[in-house]
């Protein structure tokens, strides 16, 4: 509410720079809420405005933004343009946390195109910059998808554990089914294919859920299919249908009361 008031009077007075930082902002907060395409508009609005103002410092902020929304939405192409010319930019001023956000999206690039050992790599490099919560999530998240494609289950369910918690804590509902196909598949590499299954169907249900990014990964597509022959078509669509009935915050919740336990 508060930062849509700092928008419109921004607009109002003719303040570029904070009508800039509003708009990033409000994009951001579209994420917490599943509201994608009002994210992405959001913030290309702000890239506009700060190519205007030869503000480099918000252009690398909001193309690494735009290069995670052409993520999530499956323009994998278009994300990993967009998120080279952020990071080359964030790196040229050295602004850290800009740079983190960057890595993060092009580990997660890397990772869906089945390259998990760069995909790590990328986020081993980004692991001592200074960045704020939602840069330390992207992290965590990058990492859990690398380490899922390597058959690395106790990290990946660790860091996967790690993203849920920011996730909760700041009650970013949508985010939170960023990290359910990563989940799902190292529950099934875990051997617990009906849980896996209803976690999938959670994830595939969920109106909050981003469409486009999961469908690219291959690896799930080659889980999804394992465990229909595992548990057989009837029983695996019954096990989706189930998981779509699931409240997110709920397991979420379970998930990470799970800790580290059933290690």
């Amino acid at each position: 509410y508060y930062t849509s008031q700092s928008l419109d009077l921004a607009r109002e007075i003719g303040d570029l720079f904070d009508a800039s930082y509003a708009l990033g902002n409000l994009g951001s907060i579209a994420f917490s809420t599943g509201d994608y395409n009002q994210a992405e508009q959001y913030i290309w609005e702000s890239i506009g405005l700060c190519r205007v103002m030869k503000f480099r410092q918000g252009l690398a902020h909001n193309l690494n933004l735009l290069g995670l929304c052409q993520f999530l939405g499956g323009q994998l192409k278009a994300a990993q343009e967009t998120t080279n010319e952020g990071v080359f930019i964030a790196r040229d001023l050295s602004f850290s946390n800009s740079v983190a956000y960057g890595l993060a999206v092009s580990s997660l690039l890397a990772s869906l195109e089945g390259d998990y050992e760069y995909g790590l790599t990328l986020t081993g490099e980004g692991r001592d910059l200074q960045t704020n919560k939602f840069g330390v999530f992207l992290g965590h998240w990058a990492k859990a998808v690398a380490h899922t494609g390597l058959e690395q289950e106790r990290q990946a369910w660790r860091q996967s554990l790690a993203a849920l918690e920011i996730c909760l804590h700041w009650r970013w509902d949508a985010i939170i089914t960023w990290v359910l196909p990563p989940v799902g598949i190292i529950l099934a590499q875990k051997g617990q294919p009906q849980r896996a299954a209803e976690i999938l169907g959670l994830y595939l249900n969920h109106p909050l859920r981003p469409s486009g990014w999961a469908e690219k990964w291959s690896l799930l597509s080659e889980w999804q299919a394992k465990l229909e022959d595992t548990l057989g078509t009837t029983a695996y669509r019954a096990a989706l249908v189930r998981g779509g009935d699931l409240d997110l915050i709920e397991i979420a919740e379970a998930i990470l009361a799970e800790g580290d336990e059933a290690w």
